[in-house]
């Protein structure tokens, strides 16, 4: 069967360091998928080193809204599940995928979530920024840019209101080094989002 490729994502990461105990980097890397048997995709990450030949890495799942750990060895995903031929939902909550070897684990604190949107990691990995919604029902019962603090799974609102006819009006595109700050797209204009104060600032 003739394969298909798709870039879906593009990022530059740490260049790769030779293999050791330590985990390595990827740099450059693209997020991408192939047709498999029938209608299915298969995702997986292509890795272009400076030096050497392209190899796969494997995604485990069929990602919604995808984030690279700025450390360069794992990735961030909020996945779907296929419920029938072109049709599909989302699965609550977000998983870490660690690349050398392939580890997935959930995020711990989202169950509450009936929707999370775009996301952010910080620098450390240790801050995860997301739009997302509350309750199962539609409208949710809250929406908002929410602090996901790991590993614990803490959360915290930076910003919420229960007015989400129109589903989270806030999508989360990155973070400050410092933590303190987000860029976000709010009512289809770029703003600053002060996470402490939950302050907007249009640009």
């Amino acid at each position: 069967m003739r394969k298909h490729r798709v870039a879906v994502v593009l990022a530059m990461l740490a260049v790769p360091a030779a293999r050791s105990a330590e985990p390595v980097s990827f740099s450059p890397a693209a997020l991408m998928s192939r047709q498999a048997a029938g209608n299915q995709a298969e995702f997986f990450i292509a890795v272009f080193p400076p030096a050497g030949k392209e190899f796969e890495i494997s995604v485990p799942l069929i990602p919604r809204w995808f984030a690279y750990g700025p450390s360069g060895r794992s990735v961030y995903a909020t996945a779907l599940i296929e419920t029938r031929a072109r049709s599909f939902t989302d699965e609550r909550g977000m998983f870490k995928i660690e690349l050398d070897p392939v580890r997935v684990s959930s995020i711990q604190g989202l169950d509450a979530f009936s929707s999370i949107g775009p996301f952010a990691v910080s620098q450390g990995e240790d801050l995860v920024v997301s739009g997302g919604s509350k309750g199962n029902n539609y409208p949710a019962k809250s929406c908002g840019v929410y602090e996901i603090h790991m590993p614990a799974g803490d959360i915290r609102a930076a910003i919420e209101t229960s007015d989400c006819r129109a589903g989270s009006p806030w999508r989360v595109l990155s973070l400050s080094p410092e933590k303190t700050e987000a860029l976000i797209s709010a009512n289809r204009s770029l703003a600053l989002l002060d996470l402490a104060k939950g302050s907007i600032t249009n640009i």
